[in-house]
């Protein structure tokens, strides 16, 4: 029992369990070995054994005395109280269903551990429950509320969390209430079997307040980019010349204008050669001695043409 308490002890969000060995006798089970499971899955309200915690177990067997044999299993119930769900009946039913197979149930947090045994195909009770050998880790042996503190191992919950559970609770205690009440005056209906579901599918409920107790984390939220303004580009006007008249021409600007362009685009490296700038009146020409064409008037000493190779006077068509 001390290996069984510090492994249940040690987990209080999910169940934890092993394997009990030893020799069934005749009116008596006999313990000789504690293995807790390994690579089995615990869940908040169940624990199950994979094939790989079969296989290890087996293999654990061999190193134990000749006679030995698996006898049954352990788990606990971190603040449910001790009694089978029907997870653990399935288990009991299935895997341990010799006579005189054993389950031993803890609940760490309320500090309770009971026995149960397979006799002639049913799961019986073997004797009462009582507290554990170690100081329990709740506050209360009875009041699953008032210990959920420890269950999340010490982290806190919301207040909704604790008003829902405690609701739950005092409904079972109505109902248990009731049930006792029909048991003894005799209107049937209730039985013990009736009240150990009730109390599981409660234990249910309550883990999962529990696991939905915690808050969702937030996520920071990207900030807006800030959008750059438009830059508008200022309108330009053509000034407008008046003449003696009194009408306006922008025949003035529009000459000046060209001279301008013509002057400094004048010089400048163009291809391909030969073409003619019909804005300036400029002619891409190779002028002789040079190796690029630029922009030149059209007249303007000797060129040299890329289609033929050859120099020609200027103006001089070149096929």
């Amino acid at each position: 029992m001390k290996l069984i308490e510090e492994h249940c002890f040690s987990e209080t969000e999910v169940e934890v369990g092993g394997f009990l060995v030893g020799v069934v006798g005749e009116n008596e089970t006999l313990v000789s070995n504690v293995f807790p499971a390994q690579h089995s899955v615990g869940a908040s309200t169940q624990l199950t054994f994979t094939h790989e915690s079969w296989n290890t177990l087996y293999e654990q067997l061999k190193n134990e005395p000749e006679g030995t044999t698996l006898v049954g299993w352990y788990h606990s119930h971190p603040n449910f109280g001790v009694f089978l769900s029907e997870h653990d009946k399935f288990i009991q039913s299935n895997f341990f269903k010799q006579d005189g197979n054993v389950t031993i149930v803890v609940d760490p947090i309320k500090g309770r551990k009971g026995w149960f045994y397979s006799k002639k195909g049913k799961i019986e009770k073997y004797k009462q429950e009582v507290d554990t050998d170690r100081a329990r880790l709740g506050v209360s042996a009875t009041d699953s509320a008032a210990n959920i503190g420890a269950k999340l191992g010490g982290g806190g919950v919301s207040l909704k969390t604790v008003i829902a559970i405690s609701a739950v609770m005092s409904l079972l205690s109505f109902v248990l209430g009731w049930t006792t009440t029909s048991l003894t005056s005799g209107g049937g209906g209730a039985t013990q079997a009736s009240v150990s579901e009730l109390t599981s599918r409660v234990a249910r409920i309550e883990s999962h307040l529990q696991q939905n107790s915690i808050a969702a984390p937030q996520v920071a939220t990207k900030p807006k980019a800030d959008v750059a303004p438009k830059v508008t580009a200022p309108k330009t006007t053509t000034p407008k010349v008046t003449a003696p008249n009194g009408k306006s021409t922008s025949k003035g600007t529009k000459s000046s204008t060209k001279k301008g362009s013509v002057a400094a685009k004048e010089g400048q490296v163009c291809a391909p050669a030969g073409t003619v700038d019909s804005s300036t009146g400029l002619k891409c020409s190779t002028p002789v001695g040079s190796g690029s064409p630029t922009w030149t008037k059209p007249g303007a000493g000797k060129e040299v043409t890329n289609s033929a190779n050859t120099s020609t006077d200027t103006g001089t068509a070149t096929k």
